[in-house]
C-alpha cells in the first residue's frame, strides 16, 4: 500500500469469465470496460499491470506466478499492441530473479523477476 500513490495508471487482463464476474460488483462496475482486458484463454489467471516511475510491474493473481519487474526502456517488456492469447504472454522466464541473496546480503537487478515466498514482502 506504501506504494499506491506512486501508480500512473494501471490495467488487469484476465478471462472473459473473470471479467462477468467483476462486473457484478456494483463498486467497480463502472470502470471494467475501461480497465479490464479480455484474454483468449479461459485459464483461471489475471494479471494487474501498474506503471510505477520508469517501469511496468506485472502481478499475477495466482501462486507459482512470478511478479514481474521491467523497464520502460527495456527489450523484454512485454507489448501490448495486440489482443494477448493468455495471460502468460506477460511472462519473461528468462528474467534474472529481482532479488538475489546469499547469507550476507542481497543483490538487486534493475528489472526482474520476485516469487512468492513466505518474506517477499519483506525484500520489497
Amino acid at each position: 500500500m506504501k506504494y499506491a500513490p506512486q501508480i500512473s495508471s494501471f490495467k488487469v487482463y484476465g478471462p472473459g469469465f473473470t471479467k462477468t464476474l467483476l462486473k457484478r460488483d456494483e463498486r467497480i462496475a463502472e470502470y471494467l470496460e475501461a480497465r479490464f482486458t479480455t484474454v483468449y484463454s479461459n485459464r483461471d489467471v489475471s494479471a494487474f499491470i501498474l506503471y510505477i516511475g520508469d517501469y511496468m510491474i506485472i502481478e499475477f493473481s495466482n501462486e507459482g506466478f512470478a511478479c514481474c519487474a521491467y523497464k520502460m526502456s527495456s527489450p523484454n517488456r512485454p507489448t501490448l499492441n495486440s489482443r494477448l492469447n493468455s495471460v502468460e504472454d506477460l511472462r519473461n522466464g528468462s528474467l534474472p530473479l529481482a532479488i538475489q541473496s546469499d547469507a550476507n546480503y542481497y543483490y538487486t537487478s534493475e528489472e526482474g523477476r520476485l516469487f512468492h515466498n513466505p518474506n517477499w514482502e519483506r525484500q520489497v
